[in-house]
């Protein structure tokens, strides 16, 4: 019985020496055309295999950066059209309330003429007044 095992373990050994090599066997093509055959054992395949993982990695990393920069800058130029129109916006929104302004400054010049041509009296400037009838006088209660 335990010939059996011996012989079960070597076959398994056997087997997986061949399906599995502890090396790995490269070949390389030279450029005169020549190949050369070279084994990497499995430290040194695991040594590689890192080194390949840590660049990848690094060259996701840099790639998802870049994406990340594009992206930037888009929203930075979509950002700065928004501020140019919100700018001119508020320009105009200025320009509005100076043409309000005015208008205000005018009417009030007409409304002193026509109290002066009238003879009615001015009110005295009261911001109280102005909000109960904007100066209009109100009709005496006898």
């Amino acid at each position: 019985m335990t010939w059996v095992v011996t012989f079960g373990r070597w076959i398994g050994l056997t087997l997986r020496r061949k399906l599995f090599p502890p090396s790995m066997a490269v070949l390389t093509f030279t450029a005169s055309g020549g190949v050369r055959r070279f084994r990497l054992s499995d430290r040194d395949l695991f040594r590689w295999s890192l080194v390949c993982t840590f660049f990848l990695c690094l060259t996701l990393l840099s790639f998802a950066l870049g994406i990340r920069g594009v992206i930037g800058r888009s929203r930075l130029a979509t950002l700065e059209q928004q501020n140019q129109f919100l700018t001119t916006l508020l320009e105009d929104q200025a320009a509005q309330l100076a043409a309000l302004k005015r208008e205000i400054q005018r009417l009030h010049e007409l409304e002193s003429s026509l109290r002066s041509l009238s003879g009615v009296e001015l009110p005295p400037h009261d911001p109280a007044a102005l909000s109960q009838g904007g100066g209009i006088p109100s009709p005496a209660t006898p």
